[in-house]
């Protein structure tokens, strides 16, 4: 395995483990102010078996709130909703999302994920550059110079692993952000304009 999937596999697991711990802590402090024992304290099925209902009724469970694999659109009233919960955001069903949904779930703090995406809108990738959180998606296949650059802007990690095709414009772009993670076609290519 390369050093820079190394990395990333790293830089993966240290942002799960602190988001596990906050939560933890959140809940344990809760409880203790409260002088009471919440249940969900007490569930130990891992956060990766965890699935909702319906987004409705979506609730977070150590910190992390996921989608039945059923729904595959948002309405915006939904991703104001889920904007608004804290912790892991795993809205891996999702294939279509509107603009405004975008701009909605970019105020999302924590971890987002929406690698059911296939691409992006000009208007997606500039609102989605400014959630202030790790940011994950990787089923985007190909992303034009101007998504690149407003995607390069990202302050938190983001993931891009399902990236076929770039630029060489837009790699450069790309890579100049180290918290980026590219497929490591992009990352080794020599790029004229570095």
């Amino acid at each position: 395995m390369s050093a820079c999937k190394h990395a990333i596999l790293l830089q993966t697991i240290l942002i799960t483990l602190a988001g596990l711990l906050t939560g933890c802590a959140r809940n344990e402090n809760k409880a203790v102010s409260d002088g009471t024992q919440h249940a969900e304290s007490q569930d130990t099925t891992p956060v990766y078996q965890k699935r909702v209902a319906s987004p409705e009724k979506a609730v977070i469970r150590h910190e992390a709130t996921t989608l039945p694999e059923q729904l595959v659109e948002l309405t915006d009233e939904q991703a104001e909703a889920f904007s608004k919960k804290w912790g892991w955001l795993e809205l891996d069903s999702l294939e279509k999302l509107s603009d405004s949904a975008a701009h909605l779930l970019a105020q999302h703090k924590g971890r987002l994920s929406l690698t059911g995406l296939t691409a992006l809108t000009d208007e997606q990738a500039q609102a989605l550059a400014t959630h202030e959180g790790p940011l994950a998606l990787d089923g985007v296949t190909n992303l034009s110079d101007k998504q690149a650059e407003a995607l390069a802007r990202c302050e938190g990690p983001l993931s891009l692993l399902g990236i076929t095709t770039l630029s060489e414009a837009a790699a450069a772009m790309l890579i100049a952000n180290k918290a980026i993670a590219l497929p490591t076609q992009f990352r080794n290519q020599p790029v004229s304009s570095r």
